[in-house]
């Protein structure tokens, strides 16, 4: 990015002779605003989400403030929170399917989900093709053909070693998650659902 300046340019008698022009390279400088605006942003809706969660009364309530809070933040398209129950998880249906509410997926298949929640580790895939570089399974192919979803976030939801769900986020395009997003994903649960896990 550039900042250009125009003034005049006068003779000796005060006659306009001329434009010059100044060009200023204020790449780093806008980064760094941006950074800090969004920075701010973020703590912001953490406290936020701190005063709105000190008012849940379930798991239901809490997994919905959490995927508000993460969605507005990040302007995501889908962020929904998962959750084990028994031998599977349960997860909100993803972009482009046609039944709303919940399905099941069994921990034994090969997903973003069960990746993430068995291995108690963040994923991150900015790509369809990422997704399925990362996870080449035909159940994975045919979720890719079957949802509007490009760009995908998996944080496992941990207190005391165990992992409680997952917090997953989607966008209808490619994008790539910077190293700001992630620590924000990752710290989001740590501020307010931990509290909340006794």
């Amino acid at each position: 990015r550039f900042r250009a300046t125009w003034y005049p340019v006068r003779d000796a008698e005060g006659y306009l002779t001329g434009v010059a022009v100044s060009i200023e390279d204020i790449t780093l400088h806008w980064r760094t605003e941006r950074a800090r605006r969004q920075q701010e942003e973020r703590t912001t809706a953490l406290q936020a989400a701190t005063t709105r969660l000190a008012r849940t009364m379930s798991v239901s309530e809490v997994a919905h403030v959490m995927a508000e809070v993460v969605s507005d933040a990040l302007c995501a398209d889908y962020a929904g929170v998962v959750l084990p129950y028994g031998e599977v998880l349960r997860v909100p249906q993803p972009l482009g399917w046609q039944d709303p509410g919940w399905y099941e997926t069994p921990m034994t298949r090969n997903t973003l989900v069960t990746w993430a929640f068995k291995q108690q580790l963040p994923y991150y895939f900015a790509s369809p093709e990422e997704f399925y570089q990362r996870i080449p399974y035909p159940n994975v192919a045919a979720f890719l053909r079957a949802t509007e979803e490009r760009a995908w976030a998996a944080i496992p939801l941990i207190t005391t070693g165990q992992p409680l769900g997952l917090l997953r986020i989607a966008f209808r395009s490619p994008r790539t998650f910077d190293r700001d997003e992630r620590a924000f994903l990752e710290a989001f649960f740590l501020w307010v659902y931990t509290p909340r896990a006794h």
